[in-house]
């Protein structure tokens, strides 16, 4: 029989199973065939695929099914998983191959298909049961039937949705697990869910009798979907950040929070205020992952895999960390890996010349992701930790009336009084420095605000050669710990918001040695013109020593115990006698990479000089003065940022431009400076600053705007936090410092409407911007900018918005344009573009009347108040051609009439 009368009688089965004629049969002959025939899977497939195919789960199911019964065993899965590519929650489907998985053994991976199964039918759950019958609660649970789909799952906050349960399961498993834990505990209590997310948990532990629930989240999104879905009279959502909780003291009888305490930089701080707002014998259940099986070989200061995390503890360390505020009642593991299966236990064997092979016992197998206790788990390791506390008991307490003034007592007597300060050269608010420390020449030390040295430090000024600068520079936020010593001949400077530990010694010179026939201490130091820096927010480990003429870069990690006396680059993580880098954060890959060699060392660095994270464009022209301030408002942040690249391009200015800019250039080595031979347009020369920078992400910058404290930190939080974003827009309008991701076209005009055009608000993508094949169409209009941004949504929804005020203004008054041309006509021209490709046109006409009274009425009053040099020449004309339709044309053409006429 040839090819073509095979298939063609293949069909003919296939029709039959299909049409319900003697499907059993069919199916016979055709699993008969197929032990002869090796193509005739992919012939199955092929003619499934056909239209003329109806019910095609249904063929794939009954093919399986009869292959099961006579034990045909290698067709079974494949069809199986081709009739999900047909229906995804196919619950038949579902049901058998996770019948079929359990037959082969693979029980954890049939009990995710049959927790796929949507349909919680009587049939479903007792099979559930027979394969976990432990785990009743996550098929009975009705929380799966309370979906959150119109919020996307990101991968950090998980929600109950279509999409999470079909395809991230066991996700969903381990987050149910863990509050079906907390459920045994919170009957009749009052319950805080720290860090909430979706709210799913919150509701969970409400329908398991809790008195009271209340969750608590950073994310005003997660929150108002929270409430929508969750929320009732006693489950409630609220802002909350959990460093800093805006509670009651001892409000709670349990707090919950799962996952957190690694999203955070100080999980001791976390620790502690937990314990603050639980009432005496409350409970915590905490949980984390377990660094020792998600980060095998890293240290607890080193960047964990996932970006979002801070740090990841190993158990010892979680539970030395819980400790210090609670017992620890039990402590449970979730999705195991047995010592056997470990790449790092298997080499430490082999390196041991022990048995590799060797298995000992049975080893743990685990059912699903539940939650086991560690005391009866030997030879494994669990991916999570669950720790269950209790807080410890206070010890009896002085009355309070006497309490008051001990406390008072003590803090006037452990920090330097208010005189003491005044001896130094500068001394911030809200600053502390025990009373205890030894300060030499405090008129030489500069103390910055927000300042804490704890008790036993040293502030010494080696030489007495004071002329009227400090000598030592303590910036604002830095926190030192105890046994501090810093001495200085000629110089150190601790930047903003550095951390360093106890015991560690600082000194910008060392003492000479080359007479033997005087005591050292007489011979004078090796230096007065060195200099030690620490970088901007960089740690300094416990029992570090920085010697020498020492410049450690920002964001740094000096390892406990390393000696450093060579420069440590910004972003590096140093560790060892001497100091050697270990890893360095890469632009390229956004990741903190491990470099074994100086060769590796200057490898990352060249790929900063190459590929900086961040260039601020700066087109200027004929504004040297404005200039010179926005360069100061961006160095006095970023110095000498070796992820910064600063692209200057001169519009050929004929006043001191290239003064200010060379100027700068000699100080910071992150300039790239270009001059235009002539004179090439505003919008060409925004143009090429886009074109010829080499960042990866490009922030675009008016020269006369000038950054606020902290607005370039938080660009960077942000593009670090939110890479799926290929834009960023800095919405000054509204100060109230949120930072949100949100999706599409429409939601990015309603939010931003014309102030996108802002050239100073904008925040590209270098990779979204080389797929746009004509990223400035519109380069002739004034706002080919406001076309870049949505064009660049059209490719990729994801935008962050970044609401801060961020700039204060040179405000110099707007020339060079035509208001009623570029604020009507080329605006919606603009707009217009998109409304075929993703825009709304209801909302184009609704944005339209807006900036009516937002932007353009405004302004057209202010150029005949002020007597502005704004070109209004043919203003009727635009707002006719644009506005003459509308039902409020009328109406502002009057506004426009009594303008003129108040200041004619």
């Amino acid at each position: 029989m040839g090819t073509d009368s095979i298939e063609l009688s293949l069909r003919d089965l296939l029709l039959k199973i299909d049409n319900d004629d003697d499907s059993i049969k069919s199916s016979q002959e055709i699993l008969r065939r197929f032990n002869d025939h090796d193509q005739l899977l992919e012939e199955i497939i092929g003619i499934l695929d056909d239209e003329s195919i109806l019910n095609k789960n249904k063929i794939c199911n009954t093919l399986a099914v009869v292959g099961f019964q006579i034990e045909s065993f290698d067709i079974l899965i494949p069809l199986l998983q081709k009739s999900l590519e047909y229906d995804a929650r196919h619950k038949d489907t579902l049901m058998n191959l996770s019948i079929i998985l359990a037959q082969f053994g693979e029980t954890n991976i049939a009990i995710q298909y049959a927790n796929q199964i949507e349909d919680k039918s009587e049939d479903v759950r007792d099979w559930l049961k027979k394969l976990d019958p432990q785990n009743n609660s996550v098929a009975d649970n009705n929380i799966l039937n309370l979906e959150q789909n119109d919020v996307e799952f990101t991968g950090e906050r998980l929600v109950i949705n279509k999409e999470v349960k079909e395809n991230y399961n066991n996700v969903l498993e381990e987050h149910l697990h863990r509050y079906e834990l907390a459920c045994r505990y919170v009957q009749g209590k009052v319950v805080l869910d720290a860090a909430c997310g979706a709210g799913y948990g919150s509701k969970m532990i409400q329908q398991a009798g809790a008195k009271y629930v209340l969750g608590v989240d950073i994310s005003e999104e997660s929150l108002q979907s929270a409430k929508k879905t969750y929320g009732s009279d006693n489950v409630n959502f609220g802002y909350g950040d959990v460093n800093n909780l805006k509670l009651d003291d001892e409000s709670f009888d349990v707090v919950v929070s799962f996952e957190t305490i690694e999203h955070i930089k100080s999980g001791a701080r976390w620790i502690k205020e937990s314990a603050r707002v639980l009432k005496d014998d409350g409970i915590f259940l905490v949980s984390t992952p377990n660094r020792s099986v998600t980060n095998p070989g890293t240290y607890f200061i080193e960047q964990p895999l996932n970006p979002h995390h801070c740090y990841e503890y190993t158990v010892i360390e979680f539970v030395a960390e819980l400790t210090k505020e609670y017992d620890v009642l039990e402590l449970y593991g979730q999705t195991f890996t047995n010592d056997h299966e470990s790449y790092f236990s298997q080499a430490m064997r082999q390196a041991r010349k022990m048995d590799t092979q060797f298995i000992p016992g049975p080893g743990y197998s685990s059912r699903g992701h539940e939650l086991v206790s560690l005391s009866e788990i030997k030879d494994a390791q669990p991916m999570y930790v669950l720790a269950v506390c209790r807080k410890k008991r206070k010890q009896q307490q002085t009355p309070v009336s006497q309490s008051k003034d001990r406390v008072e007592e003590i803090s006037s007597k452990r920090v330097i009084t208010q005189s003491q300060k005044s001896l130094f050269y500068q001394f911030g608010q809200n600053s502390t420095i025990w009373s205890d420390a030894e300060i030499v020449d405090a008129e030489a030390i500069s103390i910055g605000d927000n300042v804490v040295i704890k008790k036993d430090s040293w502030l010494n000024i080696a030489l007495n050669n004071f002329e009227g600068k400090p000598r030592i520079v303590i910036n604002n936020g830095c926190q030192i710990g105890k046994n501090f010593s810093i001495s200085v001949a000629n110089k150190a400077v601790i930047e903003k918001h550095v951390i360093i530990g106890p015991n560690v010694y600082i000194a910008d010179c060392g003492h000479v040695y080359d007479n033997i026939a005087l005591p050292i201490m007489y011979q004078g130091v090796t230096s007065t013109t060195n200099e030690v820096v620490i970088g901007e927010g960089s740690w300094l480990g416990i029992n570090s020593v920085i010697v020498g003429n020492v410049r450690i870069g920002k964001g740094c990690v000096i390892a406990a115990n390393t000696f450093v006396n060579k420069d440590v680059p910004d972003f590096s993580v140093a560790a060892g006698n001497p100091a050697k880098i270990i890893k360095m954060f890469d632009p390229v890959t956004l990741n903190w990479e491990h470099v074994r060699n100086e060769k590796e060392v200057q490898f990352i660095l060249q790929r900063r000089i190459d590929n900086p994270l961040i260039s601020i464009c700066i087109p200027t022209f004929n504004r040297a003065k404005d200039l010179e301030k926005c360069l100061e408002s961006i160095y006095s942040e970023i110095g000498h940022h070796s992820l910064f690249e600063i692209y200057i391009s001169n519009n050929d200015s004929s006043d001191h431009t290239e003064d200010i800019v060379l100027k700068y250039q000699a100080i910071f080595g992150n300039i790239t400076y270009n001059k235009n031979e002539e004179n090439i347009g505003a919008d060409k020369n925004i143009a090429l600053t886009m074109q010829k920078s080499k960042g990866r992400y490009m922030v675009m910058h008016g020269d006369d705007d000038f950054f606020k404290p902290d607005v370039i930190r938080k660009i960077v939080h942000s593009i670090i936090s939110y890479r799926e974003c290929g834009l960023f827009f800095l919405n000054v309008l509204n100060d109230n410092n949120e930072i949100k991701v949100l999706k599409g076209m429409n939601k990015f005009l309603e939010e931003t409407s014309i102030s996108s055009g802002f050239i100073s608000s904008i925040i590209v993508s270098r990779e979204e911007f080389d797929k746009l094949e004509d990223p400035f169409k519109f380069i002739d209009l004034a706002f080919n900018q406001i076309y870049l941004q949505y064009s660049i949504l059209e490719n990729n929804p994801n935008f962050c918005l970044i609401n801060d005020s961020s700039f204060t203004y040179a405000g110099n008054e707007p020339l060079g344009y035509n208001l009623g041309e570029v604020f009507i006509k080329n605006y919606i021209t603009i707009l217009n573009y998109f409304k075929n490709r993703g825009l709304d046109v209801g909302l184009i006409q609704e944005d339209k009347k807006r900036i009516l009274s937002t932007t353009i009425i405004p302004w057209f009053k202010r150029v005949y108040e002020f007597k502005l040099g704004t070109d209004i020449s043919d203003f009727d004309k635009f707002f006719e051609e644009y506005y003459h339709e509308e039902t409020y044309f009328e109406e502002v053409r009057t506004m426009i009439l009594a303008i003129r006429e108040q200041f004619s």
